[in-house]
Parts: structure tokens; sequence; C-alpha cells
């Protein structure tokens, strides 16, 4: 084996082999936010208006960066710390608008009001 060359153990994913810094899924989310920048030129430089586009694609920007790479602090654990916001954002999604809701009830008997049929 070359001098300064190792193996990667097996544990780790090919983002961590490949990008050093960032993720594949952070560099997904801000393609798609490069994408909607793109449009908004598109349609705001057809008539003119680079100004307005400019400013919609930083807005649109920032809160792509902002999604994909700040995680939740460590003092709200009971919120998810140490995930990104994304993640976060996407279980919320998910818990709100995927999931059918459910609720879950304990059925209370007092002795004697039970008549038990056999």
């Amino acid at each position: 084996m070359a001098l300064g060359v190792y193996r990667i153990p097996r544990e780790f994913k090919d983002e961590d082999k490949w990008f050093r810094f960032f993720t594949k899924t952070q560099l997904l989310i801000m393609g798609i936010g490069v994408a909607i920048c793109a449009l908004f030129f598109l349609i705001f430089g057809s008539f003119g208006l680079y100004r307005i586009a400019i400013v919609f694609s930083v807005f649109v920007l920032l809160v792509c960066g902002i999604l994909a790479f700040f995680n939740i602090p460590d003092s709200r654990y009971l919120y998810g710390c140490g995930y990104p916001v994304y993640v976060i954002l996407m279980r919320l999604i998910r818990k709100y608008f995927m999931q059918k809701k459910q609720i879950y009830i304990k059925r209370y008997v007092k002795e004697g009001s039970v008549k038990w049929v056999s």
C-alpha cells in the first residue's frame, strides 16, 4: 500500500468519501434553489426587471441555504437537535399532511359495569 493512501471503512457513506464540504441532499436543495433563480431570471428578464429577479433570487438562495446547511442547536433537544432544518421540515410535512390522524384512547371500565356473556 502506498504511503498516504488508506482504505475507507465500510460504515462510511459515499457522501463521506466524495463530498468534503456538503452532502448530496444539500447539493440537491441548492440545485433546486438555483433552478428557481434561473426561472425568475427567465420570467422577469423578458420584461427587463432584472433587479426584481435578483432580489427574489437572493431570497430563494438564502432560504435554501438555511434549510440545507444550518442544524438545529444542541440546546433544542426536543425539536431535533443536530439535524438540519430540512429534516425537521420534512418530518413536520409528513406528520401534518401525509399520515392519517389517529387518536389512541384507553377504555376505562369500572368493576361491575361490564356484564360478561358466556
